[in-house]
C-alpha cells in the first residue's frame, strides 16, 4: 500500500475539501452500474475497434453489470465512425466525441462526468495493455481496500519489454516526480488506472491538466487527501513506434512544473488564511463539516 508522507500534507487536504462545489456532488444511488471503463481514443483506428470488443468480452464473462465509455479527442482517421459501429454491436458501450483534439484528460473527466460505475477505470487505447488486467486490478482493490489502484512497470512482480528510450524517459519523469512532490509512486504514466468513484468526484473538480500530466495532477491529489494508493504488476510488450513527440514531452514537463506551483501556492495561501483572525473559526466550522461530508461518501461508497 503506497501512501504519499507530504510535508503538512494536511493543509492540502483542508484547503481541497473546502473549495468542493456542493452542486458537483453526485448522488451515489444514482448508479447503475457496478464497473465503468473510460477508454479516451485520438487517431486510434487501428486498434480501437480490438481494444473495445476485447474489453467487452473480457468484462462479459463477470458476475457484475458494466459500461464502456469511448472518448474520441477530434480524431481525423476514422477513430468516431469505428467506434460509432462499435457502439451498436455492443448495447453496453457509449461513445462521446469532443468534436476537436482537447487532452486525455479532458476526455478522461467528460467521460466521467457521464459514467455511473460505483468503479471507475482508465485504460488507453492502443493495446499495449491487456485489457485482461482489468479484472486483476478490481480484485486488489476490494482485496486490498484500496481506493485507487494504479500499474507499475518497477513493480517486482511486472513482465515489460519496451524500447530504452521510453525507458530512461520514464525513469528521468519519476525521478522529477520525487523531486517536485516526493510522491511514493514508482510509476505515474501507466495506462491503466482503477479508481473507486468517489476518489474521481471529489479530486477532478480541482485537476486543471488536460494533456499530458492529467495523470500525475490526479494521483498527486489523491495522494494528498490521504486515500490509499495501491500499486500493482503489470504486463507490457511494446512493439510498435512512439507516439510522443518532442514537443509533446516538453509540454509534459511544462504541466508537471505548473501542478507543483498550484499545489505550492495553495498551502500558502492556506496558511494565510488560518493566521488570520476573524476567518478562522469560520474557516475551521467549513472544514469540519466537509471532512464529515467527506467521510459519509466514502462510508457509503
Amino acid at each position: 500500500m503506497m501512501r504519499h508522507n507530504y510535508v503538512n500534507n494536511k493543509l492540502f487536504t483542508q484547503l481541497l475539501l473546502s473549495s468542493i462545489p456542493e452542486s458537483k456532488e453526485r448522488n451515489i444511488q444514482e448508479k447503475e452500474y457496478d464497473f465503468t471503463l473510460l477508454i479516451p481514443a485520438f487517431n486510434e483506428g487501428e486498434n480501437i475497434l480490438r481494444t473495445v470488443s476485447l474489453a467487452v468480452k473480457i468484462l462479459s464473462n463477470m458476475p457484475f453489470t458494466f459500461e464502456v465509455i469511448v472518448v474520441d479527442d477530434g480524431s481525423s482517421d476514422g477513430t468516431l465512425e469505428i467506434i460509432s459501429a462499435a457502439s451498436r454491436m455492443y448495447p453496453n458501450v457509449r461513445v462521446v466525441s469532443n468534436g476537436r483534439n482537447m487532452g486525455k484528460g479532458y476526455a478522461l473527466m467528460r467521460g466521467f462526468k457521464l459514467s455511473k460505475g460505483r468503479i471507475v477505470a482508465f485504460l488507453d487505447a492502443d493495446l499495449e495493455i491487456s485489457p485482461s488486467l482489468i479484472l486483476e486490478y478490481i480484485s486488489i482493490l476490494e482485496e486490498k481496500g484500496a481506493d485507487v489502484v494504479v500499474g507499475s512497470k518497477r513493480h517486482p512482480q511486472s513482465e515489460v519489454n519496451y524500447p530504452l528510450r521510453r525507458k530512461i524517459l520514464s525513469i528521468a519523469y519519476m525521478i522529477l516526480l520525487k523531486i517536485l512532490f516526493r510522491m511514493n509512486i514508482s510509476d505515474a504514466q501507466f495506462g491503466l488506472k482503477v479508481f473507486r468513484s468517489h476518489v474521481l468526484r471529489l479530486i477532478l473538480p480541482h485537476v486543471k491538466i488536460k494533456r499530458f500530466a492529467f495523470d500525475v495532477e490526479v494521483l498527486l491529489y489523491a495522494s494528498l487527501v490521504g486515500f490509499n494508493i495501491v500499486e500493482a504488476p503489470v504486463k507490457l510488450d511494446y512493439k510498435g513506434k512512439t507516439k510522443v513527440s518532442l514537443r509533446e514531452i516538453c509540454q509534459m514537463l511544462l504541466d508537471t512544473v505548473r501542478v507543483a506551483l498550484r499545489v505550492y501556492l495553495r498551502r500558502i495561501g492556506l496558511k494565510a488564511v488560518l493566521k488570520g483572525g476573524a476567518g478562522r473559526s469560520l474557516l475551521g466550522h467549513s472544514l469540519v463539516q466537509l471532512a464529515r461530508h467527506r467521510e459519509s461518501i466514502c462510508r457509503r461508497s
